[in-house]
């Protein structure tokens, strides 16, 4: 099976969390023969969704993707696994991610507000 091919072909036709959903399925059957670098590409898409089941499969992948990379990787995934669960802790208070509300011209809810003027807010959040 050859990923490469069947990766681009599937870039053309799905949008990127539906091709990342296709590569984890393809690739969780090939015993030994996952790369784990790659995986870290799978996450990025489904941490910036604002669904809950995105963040549902992100963090799938990043369970997997921990448990099949070398020693050497570990800390570097287990960042990424960090990452993906404070995203996921935002979807889950809000349902979506408040700092994108002035771009995408969505009123902004007094909790909202609160949580984006916080010393707490997560330098990603404040990025945007």
């Amino acid at each position: 099976m050859e990923i490469s091919r069947e990766l681009s072909s599937a870039l053309m036709s799905t949008s990127a969390k539906e091709c990342a959903a296709d590569t984890i399925i393809r690739l969780s059957t090939l015993d030994g023969e996952v790369y784990p670098p790659y995986l870290q590409f799978i996450i990025s898409p489904l941490m910036h969704s604002e669904l809950v089941e995105d963040h549902e499969l992100a963090t799938k992948v990043a369970d997997f993707s921990l448990a099949v990379a070398p020693d050497s990787l570990k800390e570097c995934f287990g960042r990424t696994k960090s990452m993906e669960l404070e995203h996921k802790k935002v979807i889950d208070m809000f349902g979506r991610y408040p700092h994108r509300n002035d771009k995408l011209g969505r009123e902004s809810t007094p909790e909202e507000i609160e949580w984006l003027a916080s010393d707490d807010l997560p330098a990603w959040a404040k990025s945007q």
